[in-house]
């Protein structure tokens, strides 16, 4: 027979026990989603490195014309790093490896007229 005592030292290690996994559950789960933005983030990274490559192998090769559509560029060479709206309506991209430095890296900017076509495009510290 379980005695007074024995229960209620039964029912304080269960609301022990209960309230110490709570938090450890709060912190998974936080541990879980860092984990889940490292894999968007190397995912980003990947991307963009591999957009920016195939921007540049693009233009060496010729193969970016004028008069692409903007959504055609996407298509073809994957998302930006940046998209700058101008004050006049035309449309500046940015492509540039994750890896490469904002200031002194290597970027690549396409240019759009306001009827999103492309019409020029200027590689920065390029090699």
């Amino acid at each position: 027979m379980i005695t007074a005592k024995t229960l209620l030292t039964r029912t304080f290690v269960l609301i022990l026990l209960v309230v110490t996994l709570s938090g450890c559950g709060g912190r998974i789960g936080a541990l879980l989603d860092l984990g889940a933005n490292e894999k968007l983030k190397r995912k980003t990274v990947r991307e963009e490195t591999e957009s920016y490559e195939a921007i540049k192998k693009a233009l060496l090769q010729g193969s970016l014309k004028k008069d692409m559509t903007h959504a055609e560029v996407l298509r073809r060479y994957g998302r930006p790093v940046l998209t700058y709206p101008e004050r006049d309506g035309s449309t500046r991209l940015v492509y540039k490896a994750t890896a490469s430095d904002w200031i002194k890296g290597e970027k690549i900017y396409l240019f759009f007229e306001p009827r999103n076509t492309f019409v020029r495009a200027e590689c920065v510290n390029c090699s």
